[in-house]
């Protein structure tokens, strides 16, 4: 985070809290791209693996809709991976690492 992003998110709650939301869009959307970059996929193949329009991917991948954790779970499948999510204390960012599932579908995780 830039001193300036630090800064002005330390003036007030509510600056802290708007930081907060853009750097977890920014962190969860970077992932989703480098998953469809390793998986080879565009908007327009994401989209179609969705069953929706690339418009709407473009809106979710450019954080210009609002990205739900169902509409998440749904690029993941579509993208053949899962998401690793943890919530951690203090300052760092939330990591939100994908990986890719085993090619039949199942993991070992029983949850």
């Amino acid at each position: 985070m830039s001193d300036f992003l630090a800064r002005w998110a330390g003036e007030s709650e509510a600056n802290a809290n708007l930081v907060a939301e853009e750097l977890l869009i920014a962190e969860v959307t970077e992932a989703i791209w480098q998953a469809m970059e390793n998986e080879g996929c565009s908007k327009t193949e994401l989209a179609k693996r969705m069953g929706a329009s690339k418009g709407h991917v473009s809106k979710l991948l450019n954080g210009s809709r609002n990205l739900t954790l169902r509409t998440l779970a749904d690029i993941c499948h579509a993208l053949g991976v899962k998401t690793d999510f943890r919530l951690n204390s203090g300052t760092p960012p939330i990591p939100v690492p994908m990986y890719r599932l085993p090619n039949h579908g199942a993991t070992d995780d029983p949850e």
